[in-house]
C-alpha cells in the first residue's frame, strides 16, 4: 500500500508540472500517507447519503429572472446524474432549450460536485453553452433543510460581469428536489437569479 500510495503521489506532482525532477522528489512519511488514504475515501454521509440519491434521469422546468419589471424567461430540459470515481463525486450533464429574445436557444451543460474531506465542505464546478466560464463553488449541507448551499462567483451570461453567487439545492422527496440560484451584484444586493424544479423520469 505504501509503495502504492507513494506512487500516486510522484505521479500527481509530475502531471501538476512536467518539469519537476524525480531526484527532488520527497515521498510522505507513513502518517502521512495513512491521511492521504484516509481522505481520498468517498463519505458515506455526505456523498452517499447526500447526493446519491440526485443520481438518475431527470426532467426539469426552469425560470430564468432577466432583469426586474421584465418577465421571466422559461427553460425546459433533462438532466442525467450519476456517482463518478468510486462514488466520490455527482456528475451532471444537461440537455434543454431556453427562450432568448424569443429565440429557442439549445443548452448543454456538465457540472460535479463532491463532499471534500480534507475542506470539510462540499466543492462544484459548473460549465455549459451560455458562457464560457466557469461556475465554481463550495458550501455545507443543512440536514434539517436537507439542502446543500453553495457560494462562489461565476460569470454572469446576462451581461458578462463577474459576479458572487448563492445556491441552495434541495432534496424534497425520492421524485423531486430543486435548484435555486441568487447572484450579488456591485450593489451587494442579492437577487434571484434561476429557479429550477427537477423531477425523476418514470
Amino acid at each position: 500500500m505504501k509503495k502504492f500510495v507513494t506512487l500516486l503521489f510522484a505521479l500527481s506532482l509530475l502531471a501538476s508540472n512536467p518539469v519537476f525532477s524525480a531526484e527532488k522528489l520527497e515521498a510522505p512519511g507513513e502518517a502521512a500517507l495513512k491521511k492521504i488514504v484516509e481522505r481520498a475515501a468517498p463519505s458515506e454521509t455526505m456523498n452517499i447519503n447526500v447526493l446519491l440519491p440526485l443520481s438518475g434521469e431527470w426532467e426539469y422546468t426552469a425560470v430564468l429572472f432577466t432583469e426586474p419589471g421584465v418577465e421571466p424567461q422559461k427553460a425546459f430540459g433533462k438532466i442525467t446524474n450519476q456517482m463518478v470515481l468510486g462514488n466520490r463525486f455527482l456528475s451532471s450533464t444537461i440537455m434543454g432549450n431556453v427562450n432568448v429574445a424569443g429565440h429557442e436557444t439549445p443548452v448543454n451543460g456538465q457540472g460535479m460536485i463532491g463532499y471534500d474531506n480534507a475542506r470539510e465542505s462540499f466543492s462544484s464546478v459548473w460549465t455549459d453553452t451560455l458562457s464560457t466560464g466557469m461556475t465554481i463553488g463550495n458550501g455545507k449541507y443543512d440536514e434539517k433543510a436537507k439542502a446543500i448551499t453553495e457560494t462562489g462567483r461565476f460569470t454572469n451570461p446576462i451581461n458578462g460581469a463577474e459576479e458572487k453567487f448563492r445556491a441552495e439545492t434541495r432534496l424534497v422527496d425520492a421524485n423531486n428536489y430543486e435548484r435555486t440560484v441568487y447572484t450579488t451584484g456591485k450593489s451587494g444586493k442579492e437577487s434571484k437569479l434561476m429557479e429550477f424544479q427537477f423531477t425523476k423520469k418514470m
